[in-house]
């Protein structure tokens, strides 16, 4: 294997990620928090990635590891396009609060200057890909670092492309299925897509497809071409960080309180700079959630619309009337006018059935939200004769940095806290088992196995 197999990257790059990573980024640079120094891990669920590492001979994986290193630093080392930075400019204001659009010029000026972020790719019997560096240098480095980890396993196990005619056949029998169950879908699937062209192959398709209502893509490259506006909602990592950030300065805090507190400051932080969120219920437990949600304003309640990404999704808006009902809460006024986005492994059957649970709720009377919303990602990208690769990078820590004599390059004293995520489902925690463990103990309902 050798760096030249992979494609070449270009500064288009850049803009080859996901909407929710830009979003993210500044709402990082207008809350104040750019600086704050933070780690990812890669993690490779299901062992695909680290089974095709095995099969090599020691001498070709350490070159195959680091030609996968070369390309991630090549990536970092990329800078934008100026055409690229007003794309990006132009849509976050348009969904900005008004007193959040004069930051967007400066937040542009720092997202051309370079980033410094330290990788590691190696092999300790399985492969592992971190880095560290400041949130604002790392956090659009998830989405592109997974789709290179993909498409350079699929180039270096020698994956044959399907045709083009298969491709969008496949993707016409799935529109059908959309469309028949009047789906509203975005497409999600940069992250995990068997390659770049065949991605955009789909993305372009979906584009032109008269599908009503039509999809819309996450990804920002494709959405400047095709001038659609690029959709995304608000990540896991948001949330991660806020409950981490208490344990910086106390590492001790971790209570039902403080899982409470960190939910409702990342909501009050996100709302401060966009006019509404789609917010991750799961990231500490829906109840644990649905109890932060409770201590907010109602100026703010009315523009948080709620994501799902684990769980039972047909369950899903009457468990969410059951928490408000516990909690003393209206479940007119919280659920019924409210949009929720389905994004756990989605597709065209699974879509089907939720959506006409949706429909048979509102049929029978019930409780449930004003619409439902898909994102779909690998069926979208990578439903190719092969199998997937479930992987995923996280936010991992932080670290808090104790100076000593920075002026003559001497190391530094750093405290690191771990982040965690849990979950509906426990096949999706993410973080060291202990400190897991230990929120689990603090939720006031665990999640069920």
């Amino acid at each position: 294997m050798s760096f030249g197999t992979f494609r070449p990257l270009s500064r288009a790059d850049l803009l080859d990620n996901d909407w929710y990573k830009f979003t993210m980024q500044f709402a990082v640079f207008s809350t104040g928090y750019s600086d704050q120094h933070v780690g990812y891990k890669f993690t490779d669920r299901k062992g695909k990635v680290d089974g095709l590492l095995s099969s090599l001979s020691p001498p070709e994986r350490d070159t195959t590891i680091t030609a996968l290193k070369s390309i991630l630093n090549s990536y970092v080392a990329l800078e934008f396009e100026e055409g690229d930075v007003d794309y990006i400019r132009e849509e976050l204001n348009k969904i900005v609060t008004d007193d959040q659009s004069s930051l967007l010029t400066l937040y542009c000026d720092r997202l051309v200057q370079r980033r410094s972020v330290d990788i590691t790719v190696k092999w300790d019997d399985h492969l592992i890909v971190e880095y560290t560096g400041t949130w604002f240098d790392t956090i659009l480095l998830e989405v592109p670092f997974m789709a290179i980890i993909v498409e350079f396993c699929n180039t270096l196990a020698v994956r044959e492309e399907p045709s083009d005619e298969r491709v969008l056949s496949t993707l016409q029998s799935k529109l059908d299925v959309y469309g028949a169950a009047k789906a509203t879908v975005v497409e999600f699937g940069t992250r995990r897509r068997f390659n770049q062209r065949t991605h955009f192959l789909i993305i372009s398709a979906l584009h032109e497809s008269p599908i009503s209502p039509p999809v819309y893509t996450s990804n920002v490259l494709q959405s400047k071409r095709n001038n659609t506006p690029p959709r995304g909602t608000c990540a896991h990592e948001w949330f991660m960080f806020f409950e981490s950030l208490q344990r910086v300065s106390d590492p001790s805090v971790l209570t039902l309180d403080s899982l409470v507190t960190s939910i409702a400051t990342s909501l009050k932080l996100w709302l401060s700079v966009y006019q509404s969120v789609f917010a991750l219920t799961d990231v500490f437990t829906t109840h644990v959630f649905f109890m932060a949600y409770k201590t907010l304003d109602s100026s703010l309640q009315s523009r948080i619309h709620y994501r799902c990404d684990s769980g039972e999704e047909s369950r899903y808006t009457q468990e969410i009337a059951s928490i408000l009902g516990d909690l003393g809460l209206s479940v007119v006024e919280h659920l019924e006018s409210k949009m929720i986005m389905f994004s756990n492994s989605l597709n065209p059957s699974k879509v089907a059935v939720i959506q006409a649970s949706w429909v048979n709720d509102k049929e029978k009377g019930l409780p449930t939200a004003k619409g439902f919303l898909y994102g779909v990602g690998t069926n979208f990208s990578n439903d190719l004769q092969y199998d997937t690769m479930d992987i995923v990078i996280k936010l991992n820590k932080l670290m808090k940095v104790e100076e000593k004599e920075i002026e003559s390059n001497t190391s530094v004293d750093s405290s690191v806290v771990y982040s965690f995520k849990l979950s509906d489902v426990k096949s999706k925690f993410v973080g060291h088992d202990s400190i897991r463990q230990q929120a689990l103990h603090c939720v006031s309902h665990p999640p069920s196995f």
